[in-house]
């Protein structure tokens, strides 16, 4: 999955001189919670999110200053991310960063998107087939060449769909891999059972419903 799949289109800017007053505006106006902040030529100079400006209102409880502070004194770092990226870069940049929000710009640096926390939540519930009624089994396996490949032909020889498999390799057991593995079907039983046959260790299996 891209970025251009996922990001918020049409999002308006604010120049880093602005105060943080406009900035609240536009954003309200918008319904939008970041700004890509620019400079001259519609550059990307960062990023202003409301909460950062309540953070600084955190610490300074003077409301009054919103129409003087201008934009640039509490903005994020210029970070951001290509429409044809994969959304796993953006994750990877905002979490890096301490960025809840990221903006996504053309070959001149020039802001055309937005990718927000909230878009990469929703991104990893429909990645990993929340919204899709089923079983959701999790087993442990040796990492070595062709496991997974053992444990799709396991699944499809029960004649059952594969909504989504992610894989993750603990700090405490570097030679293991953690599979969870979401199925099209609401009676993982007999899979179940086909894998511990197998050899295979299933340390949890629940429903998963719409």
């Amino acid at each position: 999955m891209f970025v251009a799949n996922r990001m918020q289109r049409r999002v308006p800017t604010i120049a880093r001189g602005a105060t943080l007053k406009e900035a609240v505006d536009l954003m309200e106006q918008a319904g939008v919670e970041a700004l890509p902040v620019t400079e001259e030529g519609q550059v990307l100079a960062g990023v202003v999110t409301m909460e950062q400006i309540m953070a600084y209102l955190r610490r300074t409880c003077d409301y009054a200053t919103l129409e003087k502070v201008p934009v640039e004194a509490v903005m994020g770092p210029a970070v951001s991310v290509g429409a044809d990226d994969i959304i796993e870069e953006a994750a990877f940049w905002m979490q890096k960063h301490g960025v809840d929000a990221l903006p996504v710009v053309d070959e001149g640096g020039r802001p055309i998107g937005l990718i927000t926390q909230k878009i990469l939540y929703a991104t990893l519930v429909e990645m990993m087939g929340l919204r899709q009624r089923g079983s959701r089994i999790t087993l442990f396996v040796e990492d070595r060449v062709g496991v997974l490949a053992e444990v799709a032909e396991i699944v499809r020889r029960h004649r059952v769909a594969i909504a989504s498999l992610a894989t993750f390799v603990p700090p405490d057991r570097p030679r293991f891999v953690q599979v969870v593995v979401r199925l099209r079907t609401e009676e993982p039983e007999p899979i179940v059972e086909a894998l511990r046959r197998e050899g295979f260790t299933v340390t949890h299996v629940s429903q998963v419903w719409e």
